[in-house]
């Protein structure tokens, strides 16, 4: 925090997760994707422990004229996720009107890990019941030789069927490799195992068995191609299982649930013609980024400054 003015100024910091009033709130899109409410923050996850993912070090102070005041965040999560966020707000001399910034961060407990696409704990209202059914019944079964609860990765792929011919459906499962700041550094690598079970079901995957350079991510395209004969109204699904390596084995279960859209070609000119017409803006935020690392759990922490106020006094 820099101090512009002539004379010395004090300052306090809050964390909006501290405050039992706080909610968790979600950004309002319209059907183009764009925001209604590009203000909105978005209070993340807290650590299963009770205590904060997000510190900040000092809390308040006095800032003398012309002097500058660092401040430090603690970023220590004790699961996995990839929606750690907060609103830090500062009040300067106990003015009205708060400086704001997000705090934005991802954990990993190991060092290899699959983003998923989809949520797989909450099963989502559609317009296919058996999309529901599909996904009820694939997280419903669980190897009885398998220990603990099981890591579901669930991908649905939506092929589309047009003047009688069926158009491939594609989704991309991200793989990524967690720099650490300390024990052993080395590359991980992943294996997709018994293709041969979801090849016969139309699914497919572009590249099985890679490695992945630490600090980095690999994308693995997923298709599903439906047989000629496949009744539109029903879902496909089948289920891999992937073996991770890093600084552990794990094996990870990708349920993969294929349905079809069918489509006019007048619904597709009028979607073209719709596209066309409408015009988007741009968000043009300014954004800054910092990382930091704890004892087991790679993490990257990002901070997003409000547009309507600046650090400076």
């Amino acid at each position: 925090i820099i101090n512009h003015s002539e004379t010395s100024v004090t300052f306090r910091v809050d964390l909006a997760s501290q405050h039992i009033k706080n909610r968790k709130e979600q950004d309002n899109k319209n059907v183009w994707g764009t925001m209604f409410d590009a203000n909105k923050h978005l209070i993340g996850p807290q650590n299963l422990s009770g205590r904060s993912v997000f510190d900040i070090a000092p809390l308040d102070g006095v800032i003398p004229a012309g002097g500058k005041k660092p401040l430090t965040v603690i970023f220590n999560p004790d699961h996995d996720s990839d929606f750690f966020s907060d609103l830090v707000r500062i009040t300067i001399s106990e003015q009205p009107v708060k400086l704001e910034f997000r705090l934005r961060g991802t954990g990993r407990q190991n060092t290899v890990y699959i983003r998923p696409l989809d949520n797989g704990n909450i099963v989502q209202k559609c317009l296919l019941p058996n999309v529901n059914d599909a996904l009820t019944m694939q997280m419903q079964t669980i190897d009885p030789n398998e220990k603990g609860i099981p890591n579901n990765i669930l991908v649905l792929l939506c092929a589309q069927f047009i003047n009688g011919k069926y158009i491939p459906a594609q989704r991309e499962l991200i793989i990524g490799c967690a720099s650490v700041s300390s024990g052993p550094k080395k590359n991980g690598d992943y294996t997709f195992d018994n293709l041969k079970d979801i090849n016969t079901e139309g699914f497919n995957v572009d590249v099985p068995k890679s490695s992945v350079e630490m600090g980095t991510e690999k994308s693995v395209k997923i298709t599903w191609t439906p047989s000629a004969n496949f009744d539109p109204n029903e879902t496909c699904r089948a289920t891999i299982n992937v073996t991770t390596k890093g600084d552990v084995i794990r094996i990870w279960r990708v349920i993969l649930i294929g349905y079809v859209e069918i489509i006019s070609s007048s619904d597709k000119r009028s979607s073209r013609t719709s596209k066309n017409r409408r015009t988007i803006t741009n968000d043009t935020r300014s954004h800054a980024s910092f990382g930091g690392t704890s004892q087991r759990i790679g993490k990257q922490v990002s901070t997003q400054e409000n547009t309507s106020n600046t650090l400076t006094t």
